[in-house]
């Protein structure tokens, strides 16, 4: 059986936020309901009607939350709706490359991601996922730049004058170093200050 529409659904305790996509990968719809049974149920009804479809035409998808899984699961057994519940790591492995950042920066760990599940909103961080030796050797060299007279360690201490933190400010020279790499690579040329 194939599924005409997908049905992404992010649950939290309070709440969940739900993206319909068609067979195509568009989104069709977005929206934020409540985490309960009742709602969930009223908005697979108004779904299946408003798109013109039957049950088995959807496929529902979420993450493992534990408990707060729980009325999605119901209501989803109550529709007879079919539900795919997968394990919450594989999916953030899976999702690293969509969340908006390019390649070259995040695989490098050097672009911080949003922080954030329901309502527990905390600062950014740099995802874990990175490639772990690129990373050092990224930092190494954003060290040794700091050290040696130039723009980037007149741009280090000016962002540290200003208040930054210094880790933030490291991490904002590596991902300088990433992109000047990449520009190199990509011109056939070497590096040139632009005075």
């Amino acid at each position: 059986m194939k599924q005409r529409y997908y049905i992404g659904v992010d649950v939290s305790k309070g709440k969940v936020d739900i993206a319909v996509l068609n067979a195509t990968k568009e989104v069709v719809l977005e929206q934020i309901i409540k985490n309960e049974v009742k709602t969930l149920n009223r908005f697979f009804r108004v779904l299946f009607r408003k798109l013109k479809i039957e049950k088995e035409d959807i496929l529902v998808c979420c993450e493992t939350t534990g408990i707060y899984n729980h009325p999605l699961e119901v209501s989803c057994t109550q529709m007879d709706i079919f539900l795919w519940v997968e394990n919450a790591l594989k999916i953030k492995k899976a999702a690293s490359d969509l969340r908006g950042k390019s390649d070259r920066t995040c695989y490098s760990g050097v672009v911080p991601f949003p922080n954030q599940s329901g309502i527990s909103i905390k600062r950014d961080r740099v995802s874990n996922l990175a490639n772990h030796k690129l990373k050092k050797l990224l930092h190494m060299a954003a060290m040794s730049c700091i050290r040696a007279h130039g723009e980037l360690k007149e741009y280090f201490i000016r962002k540290v004058k200003e208040g930054k933190n210094k880790m933030l400010v490291i991490n904002a020279i590596r991902n300088k170093l990433v992109h000047r790499m990449f520009a190199v690579v990509k011109r056939q040329s070497p590096y040139l200050r632009e005075i």
